[in-house]
């Protein structure tokens, strides 16, 4: 027989986070990846990754995982000031809140709805480069990660 299953990871996790970045941010590109994307010529961006899903609960006809997701907020400043240095704190603050207003969202994919529990930034970096971030002269970041529970019935 068959298993039937659900892309929860992303369905329900990933691609609501992009769509309420989307909406906050309009224009901006919300993407999803590992690592930045060098070729991206925006001045602003927002790079989302999945990064691990723990087990939190098994019952008899539900289970529940916490899901974990990377946010890098990318801004291009070559002479940054206090007042682009503001406004980085400030992007920062806004996606937090953004979080926290919609800590219980609700996603329907299909026939199957299920809802965000205890969705929470968990910390907040500035200007925290890795890898190839590095090397790209300007760049500026806001790093969050991102939590929350999904409890879904079998």
């Amino acid at each position: 027989m068959p298993i039937t299953s659900e892309n929860i990871f992303y369905n329900f996790v990933i691609d609501p986070l992009k769509d309420i970045i989307r909406a906050e941010y309009k224009g901006a590109k919300v993407y999803v990846s590992p690592e930045i994307n060098e070729k991206d010529n925006s001045n602003f961006s927002v790079r989302l990754w999945g990064t691990n899903a723990e087990q939190f609960e098994y019952v008899v006809d539900a289970h529940s995982r916490n899901y974990f997701v990377d946010i890098a907020l990318y801004t291009m400043q070559m002479n940054p000031n206090e007042t682009f240095y503001k406004k980085l704190y400030n992007d920062g603050e806004r996606l937090h809140q953004l979080i926290f207003e919609n800590k219980t969202k609700q996603t329907t994919v299909g026939s199957t709805t299920l809802q965000w529990a205890n969705a929470i930034i968990n910390n907040m970096e500035v200007n925290t480069k890795e890898g190839e971030e590095e090397n790209i002269e300007g760049l500026h970041t806001i790093k969050l990660s991102f939590s929350c529970n999904i409890t879904a019935s079998v």
